[in-house]
């Protein structure tokens, strides 16, 4: 699973490189709806088109990736049953959240409508406030696990 999620981000930022010529809004921690304008006013119509086909394949792709990247970790990571089921109710939010924040961006790319705009930078926040939560937890979990079993019973299990 590792190996995969580490080929998939490879991918994704190669494809992000050569065909936006700038960072994207939803890559942006802290985004402000100033920034997300900017952003957005710097799309041509193909790096519009770019995104279309990045937002509907390769930014589904990717969530779902990290997403089965913590819910591996975490179910290795986390004996307790109860508390794994909590955490991965978590990872689904973090998900759909995705899923809106991808949603959101390209209907407004689509329409240009200013209204859509508080929505997407929300999701976009949401999100990495949301994934920052997931890291510190797995980081804990990780820990706490190769304090009482070695690195290696953690692959293998």
């Amino acid at each position: 699973m590792f190996i995969t999620f580490v080929l998939v981000f490879v991918l994704i930022n190669l494809y992000i490189k050569n065909n936006f010529n700038f960072t994207l809004a939803e890559m942006t921690f802290f985004l402000t709806k100033e920034k997300f304008l900017l952003i957005a006013s710097l799309f041509t119509d193909k790096e519009i088109q770019s995104y279309l086909l990045l937002a509907t394949v390769i930014d589904v792709v990717w969530p779902i990736t990290y997403c089965l990247f913590f819910y591996s970790l975490n179910y290795k990571t986390i004996l307790n049953k109860e508390i794994r089921k909590y955490i991965n109710f978590y990872i689904l939010f973090i998900f759909l959240i995705d899923m809106c924040e991808n949603y959101l961006t390209v209907r407004f790319l689509l329409t240009n409508n200013i209204s859509n705009v508080p929505l997407c930078v929300l999701a976009t926040n949401i999100k990495w406030f949301a994934i920052l939560i997931i890291v510190v937890i797995s980081i804990i979990n990780l820990y706490k696990y190769l304090k009482k079993y070695s690195f290696s019973e953690l692959i293998q299990n």
